[in-house]
């Protein structure tokens, strides 16, 4: 499901917007709570190789769209948990 997720990042913020087909998101999730949110969100950037710890702002189901769109700002680096706030370089690839 990871595969169908579109993400948007933008350049020099910490906030990344995950678009997820209404259909994806519910064949593995049945709520659509911060909760399940976080999960998909963790495992979206686990795929891409990126250890980050996201904390969700905003989901919501856009019914014109028909998608499930989270917001989240992310916070630090799982690696980096025991330091100071370290904001994660999402962009490189």
């Amino acid at each position: 499901m990871v595969n169908n997720v579109f993400g948007t990042i933008i350049k020099g913020s910490n906030i990344v917007f995950l678009d997820i087909p209404y259909e994806d998101y519910f064949s593995k999730y049945h709520e659509l709570d911060k909760d399940s949110a976080s999960n998909l969100t963790t495992d979206y950037f686990t795929n891409k190789g990126k250890d980050i710890i996201p904390d969700i702002v905003d989901i919501e189901y856009d019914d014109y769209e028909n998608k499930v769109k989270i917001t989240a700002k992310i916070n630090k680096s799982f690696e980096n948990e025991g330091s100071n706030i370290n904001y994660p370089h999402i962009l490189n690839r």
